[in-house]
Parts: C-alpha cells; sequence; structure tokens
C-alpha cells in the first residue's frame, strides 16, 4: 500500500478481510506518523517506497497517492515488475 490516507482503511480492510487471495504485507506514506499509524493498526510494515519496490515478495502495489504522484510511483513499481492497482486517474 503506497498512500496512507483516509481511504486506505476501506482498502487494507477489505484486501484483509474479504479477498483470500491477498495479504497486505507493508505501507508507505511520506507522512511517516500516517504510515506508522496504519502499519501498527492493521500489523503491517512500514517500508520506505525503495524497500517495497525492491522486495520479491510484494507482487501488487496499491496506489492511494494523490493523482500529482501517480506517474513516478506506477512507473517506479512497472519498472520493479510489480502489478500496480492505482485508486484514481487524473485525465486533464
Amino acid at each position: 500500500m503506497i498512500g496512507c490516507g483516509v481511504i486506505s482503511d476501506i482498502y487494507i480492510q477489505s484486501l484483509q478481510d474479504k479477498f483470500t487471495i491477498t495479504d497486505v504485507v507493508a505501507c508507505y506514506d511520506l507522512n511517516t506518523d500516517k504510515m506508522n499509524e496504519k502499519a501498527k493498526k492493521y500489523h503491517l510494515k512500514a517500508m520506505s517506497i525503495d524497500d517495497i519496490l525492491s522486495d520479491s515478495t510484494i507482487k501488487m502495489i496499491v496506489n492511494l497517492t494523490n493523482p500529482a504522484a501517480h506517474y513516478d510511483v506506477i512507473k517506479s513499481a512497472l519498472e520493479h515488475g510489480k502489478n500496480v492497482f492505482s485508486e484514481k486517474n487524473d485525465c486533464s
């Protein structure tokens, strides 16, 4: 999970409780307080974005960053062989 804002709660809860094929293991946010809060609340690893991208056991990134950061996060994730889900799209 990259981006630990308010909407991340419903994503984490859904991925942990409603889908048996997913296992949320880590989170990252520029705001380390938010990141550490979500990690503690949901028993995740608080990791740097570089550590998430280089971890071969992490297969998918859920990108909940603000739209201005989407391109860079998605591009980096794809370059590291990750699948990516992005919540919103800025079509301007």
